[in-house]
């Protein structure tokens, strides 16, 4: 019984108990040491427990967004969640990015520090920065991305600009106008710049929006996005990425799209079943096809993925391109 009570107290708050609720409920603190001990409870921070049982299923964005919860609750409106942990309470991708500690923006003070696994940033807060997300006070979307950029490299800069340009369907000229209006003094503004020279909105994975910080990285012509293409069936098929005028196209392997997954996440043999083809229908039409994967995004596997992109672009443009451009004026 007592157990049950306890998950359903963390249920309500956001998967954490503090001590005092633990005491009222007649537990000692012998009794809780114990449980911590023998994996009954799992210790979040001073005086904030979870229970095991769900807390151990958590993957790691949603065990730091339980300990950003228990702190936002515990100091209340005095802070604000802000970088990281406003990205993981608003659901962004978390690629690339420091878990370790709690992020928060103490209200109507410019001084920070780190204790106790909370790091309080610097730097003032306007009321237009901050938003509500169940009832706790967390940093808006483009200060949020900001911060981060501040803190993480360009890649991963990328992936949050992408997502910001998708989520909060702004215009890359827009989002640098309101940086210049509201954040020109903001340090490290270089990394979010160049952040927001790659990214593109059209991303639907933090894989496709990683693809395009390796182009720019590695030397590969920027493509555009998404493009349908007729198939000889008459069927539409949406490419990843498309080099217009060389008849080359790219698709990056993921499961995960930005708010939606493929739908056949659970049977790996019917995605690549599909993918096959799809892939045969597209070839049909005169185009070269590069597929790429997650691990093959990392140094030092980027330089050989991008060396491969490069070729494949190059032998398309041979086979497709030049030789039919030849033939029609020999003819």
């Amino acid at each position: 019984m007592v157990v049950d009570e306890i998950e359903a107290i963390a249920g309500v708050q956001g998967g954490y108990v503090t001590r005092g609720q633990l005491v009222r409920m007649g537990i000692r603190d012998r009794t809780i040491a114990s449980a911590v001990r023998r994996g009954h409870l799992r210790k979040i921070r001073y005086g904030t427990y979870a229970p095991a049982a769900t807390y151990d299923r958590l993957d790691p964005r949603d065990r730091h967004a339980v300990a950003v919860r228990a702190v936002l609750d515990k100091l209340g409106d005095s802070v604000a969640a802000c970088g990281v942990s406003a990205a993981v309470l608003r659901r962004d991708p978390d690629f690339g990015l420091d878990l370790s500690e709690v992020n928060v923006t103490r209200l109507g003070t410019l001084s920070g520090r780190r204790e106790a696994g909370v790091r309080y940033r610097r730097g003032g807060i306007l009321p237009e920065d901050l938003t509500r997300i169940d009832g706790r006070l967390v940093t808006g979307p483009t200060r949020t991305c900001i911060e981060i950029g501040a803190d993480v490299g360009v890649e991963a800069a990328t992936v949050q600009v992408s997502n910001l340009l998708a989520s909060e369907h702004i215009a890359k000229d827009d989002l640098a106008a309101l940086v210049d209006a509201r954040y020109l003094r903001w340090p490290d503004l270089a990394t979010f710049r160049t952040a927001v020279e790659i990214a593109d909105g059209r991303c639907e994975s933090p894989g496709e929006a990683r693809s395009l910080f390796l182009f720019f990285k590695h030397g590969v012509p920027r493509p555009d996005l998404q493009r349908t293409l007729t198939l000889e069936t008459g069927a539409l098929a949406r490419v990843d990425f498309d080099w217009v005028g060389v008849r080359h196209v790219g698709e990056f392997d993921g499961l995960v799209k930005y708010g939606r997954r493929n739908p056949y996440s659970t049977d790996v043999g019917q995605v690549l079943t599909d993918e096959k083809e799809r892939e045969d229908r597209i070839r049909d039409l005169d185009y070269g096809v590069s597929r790429w994967i997650w691990r093959e995004l990392r140094e030092p596997a980027a330089v050989r993925t991008a060396a491969r992109i490069r070729a494949a672009i190059e032998r398309s443009r041979r086979t497709f391109v030049l030789a039919v451009a030849g033939g029609a004026a020999r003819r």
